[in-house]
């Protein structure tokens, strides 16, 4: 009897840390912070208690995506940094990271064609900001690339 008490106890206290909890907000329809399973954390909108709009996912290994999302996959613009630095920035379907022409992006070498691809490392990059008249821009000047001026709204960088 002790044994199953005990089993049951250990049950009921540890069950929750294994699942993913809301931790914040409202993680059924609007904004909030989302803890998963592997340790992942997501702060952004829900939508039927889904990742489902804007947000930011912050992941064990260091890596992190902020963008769109639908149904939990990145879907839409977003950008990537990957642990080691690398940055992929453009369009994502279904999770999976799509090239200028809409198709799948090979991951065959980052290295090789983070120029063609729109892949730069964060050395490569120079980033300068201004805020002016209650607006905030970014402008990003690439090796090799044009140069790209961001407006920032609202927690999202917009093209100017």
């Amino acid at each position: 009897m002790k044994f199953l008490l005990l089993t049951l106890f250990i049950t009921i206290v540890f069950t929750p840390l294994t699942h993913a909890q809301c931790i914040s907000g409202d993680c059924q329809n609007g904004e909030g912070t989302y803890l998963l399973p592997s340790g992942a954390k997501y702060f952004g909108t829900f939508k039927n208690g889904e990742i489902h709009g804007f947000g930011t996912c912050k992941y064990p290994d260091g890596s992190k995506y902020e963008g769109e999302w639908e149904n939990r996959l990145y879907e839409g613009y977003g950008t990537k940094m990957y642990a080691d630095g690398t940055v992929r920035q453009g369009f994502w379907k279904k999770g999976l990271p799509m090239d200028e022409t809409g198709k799948l992006a090979v991951e065959e070498s980052l290295r090789e064609t983070h120029k063609k691809r729109r892949h730069l490392t964060l050395k490569q990059a120079v980033y300068q900001g201004i805020a002016e008249m209650g607006m905030a821009y970014l402008l990003i000047q690439m090796e090799a690339l044009t140069e790209a001026i961001f407006q920032w709204k609202s927690r999202r960088l917009g093209a100017i």
